[in-house]
């Protein structure tokens, strides 16, 4: 969890530069690692939730389950109402900066807060079987992308 939460603070304050020097490839960098924080951030928060309940108690786990599905759709009304307020209060660079001291903050009382080790795994898989042998293909990287990529940065 803390690291989808570092990696969201940095994909935050890398916008906060001036908008003259802010580009397509940084803003899709950008994004790119925050829908990875975001991945991580919700893989965490269902495995802390497992790790929470005692064994023989499936019930509460999907009580749990359906309260994080139905409160994501309730924050994330609540964010495009924060978002607006603060495009409108602080404008955009000014609305970046607080977000990330924001999420900043709760980072730092996760930190202290959440049991150690939660998440961490008890085995430790060797590093070939970490990859899919399935269909190695999908691993080699799309050229198409990258021209794409390559083209709208103006290079």
């Amino acid at each position: 969890m803390h690291l989808g939460m570092s990696l969201q603070v940095v994909a935050l304050i890398m916008l906060t530069v001036n908008e003259s020097l802010l580009t397509i490839v940084d803003v899709m960098c950008a994004q790119a690692l925050s829908g990875i924080a975001k991945d991580l951030n919700k893989m965490s928060a269902k495995t802390s939730v497992k790790l929470m309940l005692l064994e023989n108690q499936e019930g509460r786990l999907f009580r749990w389950v359906a309260v994080l599905a139905g409160s994501k759709k309730a924050l994330k009304g609540v964010g495009f109402f924060i978002g607006g307020l603060l495009l409108t209060l602080v404008v955009f660079r000014g609305a970046l900066f607080v977000l990330s001291l924001a999420l900043g903050s709760v980072l730092i009382v996760l930190i202290f807060l959440m049991p150690k080790g939660i998440g961490r795994s008890k085995a430790k898989p060797k590093f070939t079987q970490i990859f899919s042998n399935i269909a190695p293909s999908i691993f080699w990287p799309r050229h198409d992308f990258f021209c794409l990529v390559y083209v709208m940065s103006g290079l």
